[in-house]
């Protein structure tokens, strides 16, 4: 794996020309953008559980009345028969409509998508009815792919309910898993959930994530190489927080004074100097830096910067309050020297408003 991520100005240049998303049967749209996979969805589905990583893992959208779209991933360390995962994917469902006490049928040979339009050479189809005497409980339908290209093994499975026409959800999940993408190009990731959208390089892995009550934070580290030299290096990372509410947030206070007290002086591992004003994507905003509080850490980190000749910089920390989206922001860095480019990438592709 290269040391460094793309350079700063093709990504840029690529943001540029993304263009608005289309509508959904009339309805409005947004991406949802998780572990290099994207999908354009209602504007009223959002993500509600996610489990794994970007090796295996789950996810599952809602909207306000319960469940709607179901992902699954897995990259096999061998070959799989595609059809077999779905056929034990449907027989799940079948186990659980019956101990519901409901009747279960599958629809022969549903039409959703085709290898061609999807570019895939294994490919399968699949949906399902659930009835209760004369009366339709729900409905399914889903579509499974291995790529040759990164290797995933996806199943996308969306919900309807009994209310809604078959032919009309059949519709709606054509155009869903049309959108669907199951991996990145150009060494970045999409992620994209709550209104919030950025690009990550693909080299730094998901460590941590907590979505409450549209407060977010978002934690993407890059492990240090697992080399006989590593044990010198730290692992690299970047950090999000969004912060709701702004105006009641900061109605007692500026944003200086809270940025210190609930960020900088509550850090365990780093001590913040004073905050710089500076202007992130034409907002007024801080810059503050961190060294490591423990002090035997970093003389051992000062003593290798001596020895092997380089500059280990501080922690940066840029946060500022976004007044269209009624949002404070938090963007955390580490990261080497060669990699700097990339906390200018990673601001060019966010969007704190529209």
């Amino acid at each position: 794996m290269p040391a460094s991520t793309s350079p700063p100005s093709p990504h840029k240049e690529r943001h540029k020309k993304v263009a608005p998303l289309p509508a959904l049967f009339a309805t409005e749209t947004h991406l949802l953008g998780w572990q290099g996979l994207t999908v354009t969805l209602p504007s009223d589905w959002n993500l509600k559980t996610f489990g794994g990583d970007a090796t295996k893992g789950d996810l599952r959208v809602d909207d306000a009345d319960g469940p709607r779209l179901e992902l699954r991933w897995e990259k096999p360390q061998k070959g799989i028969d595609l059809a077999r995962s779905v056929t034990l994917f449907t027989e799940q469902l079948v186990r659980q409509a019956k101990k519901r006490g409901e009747a279960f049928q599958l629809a022969d040979n549903p039409r959703l998508l085709s290898k061609a339009r999807k570019r895939k050479a294994q490919l399968e189809n699949f949906g399902w009815v659930g009835e209760r005497g004369d009366v339709l409980l729900g409905q399914g339908w889903g579509v499974a792919w291995q790529c040759a290209d990164c290797g995933r093994v996806v199943v996308a499975h969306l919900i309807g309910r009994g209310l809604e026409k078959q032919d009309k959800m059949q519709r709606l999940a054509t155009e869903v898993f049309s959108s669907l993408e199951c991996h990145s190009s150009g060494g970045w990731q999409t992620w994209s959930v709550f209104d919030l959208q950025l690009d990550i390089p693909e080299e730094f892995h998901l460590k941590r994530a907590k979505l409450l009550l549209n407060r977010l934070e978002l934690e993407w580290v890059k492990a240090r190489p697992a080399t006989p030299l590593g044990w010198t290096q730290t692992d690299q990372r970047i950090a999000l927080q969004r912060i709701p509410i702004a105006n009641v947030v900061l109605e007692n206070e500026s944003l200086v004074d809270w940025t210190q007290r609930t960020i900088a002086r509550t850090d365990k591992k780093r001590r913040f100097g004073p905050a710089e004003e500076i202007s992130v994507r034409t907002h007024p905003a801080l810059m503050l830096h961190g060294r490591l509080r423990d002090l035997r850490r970093l003389m051992v980190q000062k003593g290798l910067d001596r020895v092997l000749r380089r500059h280990t910089p501080p922690a940066a920390m840029r946060v500022w309050h976004c007044e269209q989206s009624n949002k404070i922001f938090a963007l955390d860095c580490e990261l080497s020297p060669i990699n700097a480019h990339v906390v200018e990438d990673v601001l060019d592709s966010l969007e704190c408003h529209r």
